[in-house]
Order: C-alpha cells, then structure tokens, then sequence
C-alpha cells in the first residue's frame, strides 16, 4: 500500500467514526431516510446515484455481489434487499466495514482496491460507486474489479473538468478527486480485452440545483467573491428560501426530481456524474430490466438512527 493509500485510510477510519453531539453516526450515505438529518448534505446526487445503480443492476442477472468502496453499506443492502442477492462489503476504511456490520449485520471486510483479497471471479458482480476517483492508479483499481467479478462490473464516478482534478492531485489533500473522467473512459476496454461497456451520464445540474429547494440546504458561499458573484448571489436566494420550500416539499418531490434526471442529462447534454456497466458475460446483461425500480422506493429506504457503541474501532 503506497503512502498516499495509508493517509487516506487513516482519514478514512476517522471519518467513519463521526457522531453528532448525541452521539448518532453521521452517515456518509442517506441511510436515516430523506429528511431525518444525522448524514452527509446533498442528498440528490446520491440517491441519483443509487436509483441508477439498482435500475443497471435491474438488467443484469446475478446472484452475488461485493460492493467496493461500500462506505457503511447502504447501497450493499439496497442489492440485498432488492433483489436477494448474497453481498459482501468491502472499504479501505476498517471503521466503515464495522459500521456496515453493526447497522446492516452485512459481511464487511477491509481491504485496499488496487490487491482485493478475494478470488478470481468470486463475485458475479463487482459494485464500485464514487471510488476510484480517489485511487492512485486507477488502471490497477480496474483490473481488480475485473478480476473478482465473473459477469459484470458496475461503476459510477464523478464527470468533472480535468484542470480541477489536476489541481486536486497537485494539492495532496486526503480522499480528493485525483483522476477524471468522460464517458469515453473506458472505451480501451472494448478495444483492448473486447468488453462491452455500456456508459451513461446521471446526475443533472438542474435537478441537483432544484433538490437544494426540496431539501433545504443551504448553499456555502465561495471565495475569492469577486469571482463568484453569480454563485454567492444564487446562494444567498437559496439560502433564504429553502427552509420554507423544504417545508412545503417532500419525498414525493425528491422522488419526482430523481425520474426527471435522466431526461434532464439527455435533453441538456450537461451532467456531474458517469455510470459505466462494464459486461464479461454479455449474456448476463439484458434490455428489460428483471424488475422496476421506482425512485420513491430508494427514497423510502431508511434505519434507525445508529449510536456508535463505546469502545468500537
């Protein structure tokens, strides 16, 4: 494990150890539901993300899955429960496999992407969601992925401008976004093993602009002013208004926003995020999906809250 893995890691197991002042988890996932609080902000994006990854799941058939990168399991029990799939859950982070164990009682076990301690096509499919952004050699990362799986390979990834990215690799900050992404990433796949890749933009920036109107999240001002006077202007709108609106809004309007996120990718032909279904068995892949996922039902989705015990890692 190279350095910048190690520091990660230790950032990583600290932040996976967080708790408000009364000591719930703060969740990196929405695992408390839509508008119970205690995680982390933007929940858009994330639901986003996951209705996407169960619909692409949907068309494929599997019976077991190791989600990688699992954070404290959300999206691992979403597989399991969806579709009854045996899951196991695996993260850099030693705290986050406990987490997925203490609050869905999944199997979790720590390891590092780029050396996965699991056999040769030992999954049927292989999950890895908003985390190979953050790895030092992505390529190595992949081929795991590849390796582990027997069927298929589902990713999603931030879509991001590469001189942001390349800023963030210059900087050294722990867990940043250090490789880029288009939808033709993992086009030398199809030419180099003869993979069938299937990519999709997610994540619009209309819906996830409206979402903070849903939820009522407050927007951060950026600095230096002068040169985000538009930004900070939209801000301070947002900021006003969105306690009430949040009020008057609901599931069913988050619901609402996260259907409307692929027409809005495709009509405006701008979207934050990538979803790639990388295909080893073609045969397992099929057009009509085995079941509908609707948004409203990730959006349901929720646990107690968790109360980390004392004295656990």
């Amino acid at each position: 494990m190279d350095t910048y893995t190690e520091e990660t890691r230790a950032w990583l197991d600290r932040r996976f150890e967080e708790t408000s002042p009364d000591g719930v988890y703060v969740a990196h996932q929405p695992i408390y539901g839509f508008d119970a609080g205690h995680c982390e902000p933007s929940l858009l994006p994330r639901y986003v993300r996951t209705v996407e990854i169960m619909r692409a799941l949907a068309q494929l058939r599997f019976r077991s899955c190791v989600d990688v990168g699992a954070a404290e399991g959300y999206k691992a029990e979403l597989v399991r429960r969806l579709f009854g799939a045996e899951v196991m859950a695996t993260d850099l982070s030693e705290n986050a496999c406990e987490r997925a164990r203490e609050i869905f009682g999944l199997s979790a076990r720590a390891a590092d992407l780029h050396e996965l301690p699991f056999d040769d096509g030992e999954f049927d499919v292989a999950l890895c969601s908003e985390t190979l952004e953050h790895v030092t050699d992505f390529r190595s990362a992949l081929t795991e992925l590849l390796r582990v799986a027997r069927t298929a390979v589902v990713i999603t990834v931030p879509h991001e401008p590469e001189d942001l990215v390349a800023e963030n690799r210059s900087s050294g900050e722990m867990h940043a976004h250090i490789n880029s992404f288009g939808l033709d990433s993992l086009d030398f796949l199809e030419r180099e093993a003869g993979l069938r890749v299937v990519a999709r933009p997610i994540v619009s920036p209309l819906t996830a602009a409206a979402a903070g109107l849903v939820e009522g999240s407050r927007r951060e001002l950026r600095q230096p002013a002068d040169r985000h006077r538009t930004w900070n202007r939209l801000a301070r709108v947002n900021n006003a208004i969105a306690p009430i609106t949040a009020r008057l809004f609901g599931e069913r309007a988050e619901s609402a926003l996260l259907e409307a996120d692929g027409p809005a990718c495709a009509r405006l032909r701008v979207h934050r995020a990538l979803l790639f279904v990388v295909l080893k068995d073609p045969a397992a892949w099929s057009d009509r999906p085995a079941r509908r996922i609707g948004a409203r039902e990730v959006v349901e989705f929720r646990v107690p809250f968790h109360y980390i015990r004392k004295g656990s890692p």
